[in-house]
């Protein structure tokens, strides 16, 4: 469209070179939008320039009609290589308002100075308000293309966004039902502990390995159930773990069974913090390590029986050397008397 426009107003002016510029008033820049015929602007060595510099841009600047016969005696002009290779001389720029607003500069370029009367400006500013229009409907459909690919982004985005949160909802979900059946199937005893160090749920290998019912351990403290002489070490340590100071808590204990029975048990426990980082439970791990400490003990009581033993054995040599050493020397004084 600015092409035609340009055309047009170099036909019905006749003149040889005319060009649209476009304003860019936030960076305060004219970019080339059109020329008349290409083959003047083929070569035409200002792409973009500031509204601070040549003809074009005193006519932005000033928002007003510039008039100059010869160019060569203004020190507004730039390019004038180009100018003086074309045979070009005289120049006449006009801003292009739109509603207050500086849209552009349409520029002609003559190869003598223009002879213009009334009836040529009035046309002039016809063409002026016609490429005002044009250049405004050009912004506001870029604008609108602008918006509406914006849109179409933001429209992939929120269907990848749901996308992939549908995908980590099924993840989670997966992952619940796996943690669920790892909990409630598993080995080991499991159990959720809250700050208050009461169980909230307890597996069922949990309950067989202390002889309780599910009821009988839910909001019940894990303290009460530990061995009295552990008790305190294992309320600072859960201390310790809820305040942060220890990622993950291993240690060997003993719990108290239903009976009365001690039972020697592996745990492991981690917290489970909110998304502010707050503590919400503790997840513990128990594995029974009863059979590893009878045959600790056992190895235990046989190291000790081993070293008695030895002791034993190393006590009754040292008598047999005390009592066999005076019989030594005697032997030995015998022998010396019945040499010759």
């Amino acid at each position: 469209m600015l092409k035609e426009i340009a055309q047009a107003t170099a036909h019905l002016m006749a003149v040889p070179v005319v060009s649209v510029w476009l304003a860019d008033e936030a960076e305060q820049t004219l970019t080339l939008g059109a020329f008349s015929d290409e083959h003047f602007g083929a070569d035409f060595p200002v792409q973009q320039l500031p509204v601070s510099e040549g003809g074009i841009g005193w006519v932005a600047r000033h928002r007003r009609r510039l008039e100059v016969a010869d160019v060569f005696g203004d020190p507004r002009f730039v390019a004038l290589t180009w100018w003086r290779a074309r045979g070009l001389r005289s120049f006449l720029g006009l801003p292009i308002l739109f509603a207050g607003r500086l849209l552009g500069v349409l520029s002609l370029n003559g190869d003598r100075p223009f002879r213009f009367g009334e009836e040529d400006y009035w046309l002039l500013d016809t063409l002026v308000a016609q490429a005002s229009i044009a250049i405004e409907h050009a912004q506001l459909f870029a604008a609108i293309g602008k918006q509406t690919q914006q849109l179409l982004t933001a429209n992939a985005q929120l269907r990848a966004e749901i996308a992939e949160r549908q995908r980590t909802e099924a993840a989670l979900r997966e992952s619940e039902q796996r943690f669920r059946k790892i909990f409630e199937e598993g080995p080991l005893g499991m159990a959720i502990v809250d700050r208050a160090y009461r169980y909230t749920h307890v597996n069922a290998t949990l309950c067989r390995l202390l002889g309780y019912g599910e009821a009988e351990l839910v909001g019940r403290s894990f303290l009460d159930i530990t061995h009295p002489e552990e008790v305190e070490r294992d309320r600072q340590q859960a201390a310790r773990l809820l305040g942060g100071e220890l990622a993950v808590l291993r240690t060997e204990k003993r719990y108290l069974r239903k009976s009365g029975e001690p039972l020697w048990v592996s745990l492991t426990a981690s917290v489970i913090r909110d998304e502010a980082d707050q503590p919400c439970y503790v997840l513990t791990m128990v594995e029974d390590i009863s059979e590893r400490k009878r045959w600790e003990a056992e190895q235990q009581r046989i190291q000790a029986e081993l070293e008695r033993r030895v002791k034993e054995r190393t006590a009754a040599l040292a008598q047999v050397n005390a009592e066999l050493g005076p019989l030594q020397c005697r032997a030995g004084a015998v022998c010396l008397r019945r040499l010759p």
